[in-house]
């Protein structure tokens, strides 16, 4: 048996240890990171969802989506009145606002790239070609003040738009949570949320079906109630529109409804029953006597006679005309 062959060796160096227990440490940290976010992200959805569903918004759904669901959020605690102004659509801007900052984020991101290749190419090539005797410092000394220039401006920027964003979430916090409870806890909510890991969902999801305040119930409009046909009255009764049913058509008989006894208030004392009071009956009205019209007399007829002073005979002018035959 060879010596060598049973000989093994082991090398454990302290810095293999270190990076190990770094890595450990990371590992943990990113699963209670992990697990902390799962709980928050279904929590804090919950509640948003149940809220938009309470004050009949369109879409509640949106509060299990990400990026919706900031806008959602916003737009849960209507417009929020300041002094002098007012923003009426807090869940755009919630949305917008990490867009923008991205897009300046790039723009300063790529400043400091390209100033600090040419402050540090600068610099190499002072040192690579004129041997270290400083003809090319200056030009690397600019560079490199105007590289910790942006970088302040960059900070400064950063730092605005957090305060900016914290403040608009703990305005619209406010604006949700005062419709639940009184004003001084709801600020008070309003700001742990943006303190205490976790407390904005679980402060959400335990709101969630509290009811309104007195004058914050949500105007959900009258209900829809849909209106009822026209009945069809019978053939001839009615002029107009409305005619009779035909004769091959007939309606069916309608069921009468039997009769609900009325059971007794028991609470109430009995109350003595009322003799009946017999009807009154007009007495006839007196009859009148006919009115006796006074009968006029006949007039009397006149009979005009022949004048037989004269002699006159009517007869005459015959006799004179068959003397003369």
């Amino acid at each position: 048996m060879n010596y060598y062959d049973s000989y093994t060796y082991t090398y454990n160096s302290p810095l293999d240890s270190m990076l190990t227990g770094i890595l450990a440490i990371y590992l943990i940290v990113f699963a209670v990171w992990f697990i902390f976010f799962v709980i928050s992200y279904v929590f804090k959805g919950i509640g948003m969802y149940t809220i938009a569903k309470r004050q009949g918004m369109d879409y509640p759904w949106l509060a299990f989506i990400p990026f919706a669901r900031t806008y959602l959020h916003g737009e849960l605690g209507g417009s929020i009145t300041l002094k002098s102004k007012s923003i009426r659509n807090p869940g755009i801007w919630l949305l917008a606002m990490p867009f923008i900052f991205g897009v300046v984020n790039f723009i300063f991101y790529m400043i400091l790239w390209v100033v600090g290749i040419g402050a540090f190419s600068n610099l190499y090539a002072d040192t690579l070609y004129n041997h270290g005797t400083g003809a090319g410092s200056h030009i690397s000394s600019g560079m490199i003040m105007g590289l910790i220039i942006v970088i302040i401006i960059w900070a400064i920027i950063a730092i605005v738009y957090g305060a900016i964003t914290k403040v608009l979430s703990v305005l619209v916090n406010h604006q949700i949570l005062e419709k639940f409870t009184t004003k001084n806890m709801s600020i008070a909510h309003a700001v742990l949320c943006m303190v205490v890991p976790l407390y904005e969902s679980i402060c959400l999801f335990v709101m969630r079906n509290r009811d309104f305040n007195p004058g914050m119930e949500p105007n959900l409009g009258s209900p829809f109630i849909q209106p009822g046909y026209p009945t069809m009255p019978p053939g001839g009764s009615m002029p107009g529109p409305y005619t009779a049913m035909p004769e091959s058509a007939p309606q069916a008989p309608v069921p009468e409804e039997a009769p609900v006894p009325e059971t007794p208030d028991m609470s109430l004392p009995p109350v003595p029953p009322v003799p009946p009071v017999p009807p009154v009956i007009p007495a006839p009205a007196p009859e009148m006597e006919p009115e006796v019209t006074p009968e006029t007399e006949p007039e009397p007829s006149v009979i005009i006679l022949p004048d037989t002073e004269k002699g006159s005979d009517p007869l005459e002018p015959e006799k004179k005309e068959n003397s003369d035959l």
